[in-house]
């Protein structure tokens, strides 16, 4: 386990969840809203998982699973990109069915907590531009926009914690 509160489990991403994470990435409606394509077969997944392991060992990135508590489900994936020891870049992803349910607020509360506590200073995000659902949340968690030429199809936005 990585963190928790009365509501979600955040925890590494094991060769067990390779069945949900193919789903939840080969979504094609979800999928719009990131920067890679959906997955085409389980094979993506299963190297997905893989990847993330090592990608944990060599501290380059970190992806866990989120976990809705009351039904014990994979419902998403955190990932965190460390830039420097005081900075690092995340991204979330949730479910279609878990959408416009509170559970990316409840995510990035927990997420934001946890990345405090390993004593991390600035937290950047990049959202698509038509993503206006994941916009307006971190509009509301007081996420600063900041400009951008690097990714023209994403909004970059930060926070100082």
């Amino acid at each position: 386990m990585i963190t928790e509160n009365e509501k979600l489990l955040i925890r590494e991403l094991t060769q067990n969840d390779v069945n949900v994470i193919f789903e939840l990435y080969s979504d094609k409606e979800a999928m719009k809203f990131r920067g890679s394509k959906p997955f085409e077969n389980i094979e993506e997944a299963i190297l997905m998982i893989k990847k993330v392991t090592e990608n944990i060992k060599n501290g380059t990135e970190y992806r866990y699973a989120i976990i809705e508590k009351l039904s014990n489900k994979l419902i998403g994936t955190y990932l965190i990109t460390p830039i420097t020891n005081l900075n690092c870049m995340v991204g979330c992803s949730i479910g279609k069915n878990y959408w416009r349910l509170g559970y990316g607020l409840e995510v990035m509360t927990l997420m934001l907590e946890y990345l405090k506590n390993l004593e991390y200073k600035q937290i950047i995000g990049l959202i698509k531009k038509e993503n206006i659902p994941s916009i307006k949340l971190v509009e509301k968690m007081k996420f600063r926009l900041i400009e951008q030429t690097e990714y023209p199809e994403f909004y970059k936005y930060e926070m100082i914690i």
